[in-house]
């Protein structure tokens, strides 16, 4: 449950973070018009690596650390999410996502 009140599934939350958009245009501009995603910093380190299973490990450590964060503790348990943890998540997420517009830009 998030702190708004509203019953979601975690998963769905996450996915939603940007509003939910099926289209990459539309999640692209939803992203940085809302979040102003084109202001966040990146690694300029990170957008140099090509190897997904860094990604994949990369992403697995921040799932641990912040979408499994407390009061996420167990699957089929209802939690309510405080403020803090949406902030968190939605900081983790416009990271990650800055660093993904920004890797798309440099392989061009």
């Amino acid at each position: 449950m998030q702190a708004t009140g509203e019953a979601i599934d975690l998963h769905a939350y996450w996915d939603r973070m940007f509003g939910g958009y099926v289209s990459a245009p539309g999640a692209i501009f939803d992203a940085n018009d809302k979040a102003g995603l084109s202001k966040v910093q990146v690694d300029r380190e990170k957008i140099k690596i090509l190897d997904p299973d860094v990604w994949t490990q990369e992403s697995f450590v921040l799932g641990k650390t912040f979408a499994y964060a407390e009061p996420v503790l167990s699957e089929g348990t209802v939690s309510v999410l405080p403020r803090s943890y949406e902030t968190d998540a939605r900081n983790v997420a416009r990271s990650q996502a800055a660093l993904a517009a920004a890797s798309l830009n440099i392989s061009r």
